[in-house]
């Protein structure tokens, strides 16, 4: 399971994987098996009466079932990866519109999961602002909450029996997160091994040392109208690490603050998300909550420490801002990131950067999880259908021409260029034609001066190589112009330059 609660993580299958196999960027996490989560887990938790099964629907429910829909309740998540590099939007509706409806199933159920009872037991399950009415063997008893939650660590809940001096057992649920991991397994742990410091009172009065029994502390007494338990579930900023086997997560760290998950967006911070890189973690960072736009109410998280990495691999001393997970793609479509690398090493694994020679590098057109940077990352590909290099496409703007712009840091003598095409045989095959461009000093684009012998070959498994004409060929800006099939996008693995 994924840190936000969501489960099957394998696209194609739509289902789990091998062990340990949790991507981020490439997580399925269908929205309604996160539905499915919650209702599996509350029913598990009337059959045990083991709060942890408790403590893994409210992960489920406040992370991943809540990002499958906008704020404003008109777009709809199929997928919820942990990591966008700014390509993921919210769909309006699906043709198999599993996802929405599913979500307007559990929503309004959500107040049914709030409590359970047996004859004399009384069970909080989950924290909000709300009334209801109990029917005990010993007497009706109602019941007011009143919360912030998850946003307020105080939790105030009013109990009225309907008899006096009626006697029954008040179960409140103590989350896993408020200990030494973010939600019960073995997949994920907290950095630190501090607890946080829970306390219950009755009517002002604190009770000492209480017992935690599956999940549950116990308040056991005759109770009397207008008797008044608070609950604080103290709700530091706490920082988590995935076990070893998690390869995705390796030297990595989560961002959580009681139960829920928080990511970065582009939006919010200098560039974008993934290139952020948290090696300490910042105990009390600031806390604030939005006070006008569509994240009126929610609270975000400022000013945590973290070093920014710029397309060129150089790092930048950086401040970070946080937002909840579920409250991501709500402004605009931007970059998002779960899991931040604590290591210079850790980072620079999992990016692409331009090369010292180039400025910038941008493409007419790039599908979504991939980058036109991985371009240049120097990996050479053993054939045309190499899927373990990254690649860039045009996907799925099928039979449309498009164009991929090189900006040198300075005028700079190109002698060769040579590009690797990906071909998948199906949506991204071979182009029907390419060609260069160069942008000469009164700014109007110019043909590539080629050389007299060569031409714009068109070659599978191998590099096309194209020669500048003469002794010297100074320039800042050069065009990569390519013509798809009728049916097909275009892809490219990787390109070379032989400059002087």
């Amino acid at each position: 399971m994924h840190i936000t609660g969501g489960l099957g993580a394998i696209h194609g299958i739509e289902g789990f994987g091998p062990e340990y196999v949790l991507p981020n960027k490439e997580a399925y996490n269908e929205t309604c098996a996160a539905v499915g989560n919650v209702f599996f887990n509350h029913r598990m938790f009337l059959l045990e009466k083991d709060g942890k099964y408790m403590d893994v629907a409210e992960i489920a429910l406040l992370n991943n079932v809540l990002a499958g829909v906008n704020l404003e309740g008109n777009k709809f998540f199929y997928v919820n990866p942990l990591e966008s590099a700014g390509m993921v939007d919210r769909s309006h509706w699906f043709g198999t519109a599993c996802c929405p409806t599913n979500l307007a199933r559990l929503i309004p159920q959500v107040s049914g999961l709030m409590y359970a009872h047996t004859g004399n037991e009384i069970y909080c399950a989950f924290y909000t602002g709300n009334a209801v009415e109990i029917p005990l063997s010993s007497g009706k008893v109602s019941v007011v909450q009143t919360a912030g939650y998850p946003f307020d660590e105080q939790i105030k809940i009013a109990v009225t029996p309907e008899k006096k001096k009626q006697k029954f057992s008040l179960k409140l649920r103590i989350p896993t997160w408020t200990g030494n991991q973010f939600v019960p397994g073995k997949l994920y742990n907290y950095m630190d091994s501090s607890v946080s410091k829970w306390e219950v009172q009755v009517n002002g009065k604190k009770i000492p040392n209480p017992v935690v029994e599956k999940g549950f502390v116990t308040i056991d007494r005759t109770w009397q109208a207008e008797d008044v338990v608070e609950l604080v579930l103290p709700m530091p900023v706490r920082y988590t690490h995935a076990i070893e086997e998690v390869k995705a997560d390796r030297n990595k760290v989560a961002v959580s603050r009681g139960p829920l998950v928080y990511c970065a967006e582009g939006v919010d911070n200098e560039g974008p998300a993934d290139r952020y890189m948290i090696s300490k973690r910042t105990l009390h960072p600031e806390i604030r909550k939005e006070q006008t736009g569509i994240l009126k109410g929610i609270e975000v998280i400022r000013n945590i420490e973290a070093a920014y990495v710029d397309n060129k691999g150089k790092m930048h001393s950086s401040k970070l801002t946080l937002i909840p997970y579920y409250a991501w793609n709500n402004r605009e479509v931007s970059s998002m990131n779960v899991w931040f690398a604590e290591t210079e090493e850790r980072i620079k694994e999992d990016l692409n950067f331009l090369p010292v020679m180039m400025q910038d590098i941008k493409a007419s057109h790039t599908h979504g999880g991939e980058t036109v940077l991985s371009i240049l990352n120097g990996k050479h590909p053993a054939h045309s259908f190499d899927t373990s290099v990254e690649r860039w496409t045009s996907y799925p703007e099928i039979g449309k021409k498009q164009f991929i712009d090189f900006v040198f840091e300075q005028p700079t003598d190109v002698k060769a260029f040579s590009v690797y095409w990906y071909d998948d045989k199906g949506g991204v095959q071979l182009p029907v034609e390419w060609s260069l461009e160069y942008k000469d000093k009164a700014g109007n684009w110019q043909p590539f001066p080629l050389y007299s012998t060569d031409s714009y070959s068109i070659l599978k498994d191998q590099f096309n190589l194209v020669h500048s004409d003469g002794d010297s060929f100074i320039v800042k800006e050069l065009r990569l112009h390519m013509t798809p099939r009728e049916k097909s996008a275009v892809g490219i693995l990787q390109v070379l330059f032989d400059i002087k």
